[in-house]
């Protein structure tokens, strides 16, 4: 099995000008980049972040950081996804 690394190599070397995008990337390598940034996200959070029930307070982003950074990080991404479907030709219509 190639590893990961040599994948994004050969995916480099076959598109010099590639633009990543969130349809023309490979599965595998967004797959693991987004559980990356989001583990070391999950990692941050603190017992009293969870307990205090800050995060849905007016002043959240300064009571609960961490909790508030990870619920923009999915929003965004979950905005992405929406945008990048959308831009699908099938979708052309709408």
């Amino acid at each position: 099995m190639e590893s990961l690394a040599a994948r994004i190599q050969v995916k480099k070397a076959q598109e010099p000008l590639f633009k990543p995008t969130f349809l023309n990337m490979d599965a595998e390598i967004f797959a693991c980049q987004l559980t990356k940034i989001e583990g070391d996200m999950f990692r941050s959070l603190t017992i009293e972040e969870l307990y205090s029930g800050a995060w849905n307070k007016p002043d959240a982003a300064i009571r609960t950081p961490n909790i508030h950074r990870m619920t923009l990080h999915c929003n965004r991404v979950s905005q992405v996804a929406i945008v990048a479907i959308r831009s699908l030709p099938i979708y052309s219509f709408v």
